[in-house]
């Protein structure tokens, strides 16, 4: 009987464990995103061509959303707020959508890229930051954060709070 009183109350740390680590990469993930490119704004401010522009703007924009979201969502976690289990939640689809579409597009459409962009700018994608950023922030990290606040186990550490 003591045991099995032991064993649960492991499991539970466990659990509780789980979700502010998650809190944490995401709080460490926004904050890092954000430390990265804010400082590249006058690059776009800089840029001659407009299209280039617009692009660079839409990216940075994006990006930014995404990292104050992330960094949101990580104080949520942290405290066990349920809305910041259903951001989580909502996000992780986007973001796992979004990154199989472009996994999809550089791994097996690259040829239909704009022209200028050619066999090796397709190899600098696919480098470090293609495997890091694509499959890891936007395919696997995704998928693991699906799984577990979708556990009954977890949704239940957040029905208390």
């Amino acid at each position: 009987m003591v045991v099995f009183y032991y064993k649960c109350t492991i499991i539970s740390i466990m659990r509780k464990l789980l979700v502010q680590i998650s809190g944490l990469y995401l709080l460490v993930l926004g904050a890092f995103h954000l430390a990265r490119f804010w400082p590249r704004y006058h690059f776009i401010l800089d840029c001659s061509d407009a299209h280039h522009r617009m692009f660079y703007s839409i990216n940075f924009t994006v990006i930014t959303l995404f990292a104050v979201l992330s960094i949101i969502m990580g104080f949520g976690l942290l405290s066990f707020k349920n809305w910041a289990r259903n951001m989580v939640l909502a996000i992780s689809v986007i973001a796992l959508l979004f990154g199989v579409s472009i996994f999809v597009m550089i791994r097996f459409l690259h040829h239909m890229l704009p022209a200028g962009i050619g066999p090796a700018a397709v190899a600098d994608i696919q480098g470090l930051y293609y495997w890091l950023e694509v499959l890891g922030c936007l395919i696997v990290a995704p998928a693991l954060f699906l799984y577990l606040f979708t556990r009954r186990s977890i949704i239940k550490l957040f029905a208390r709070k």
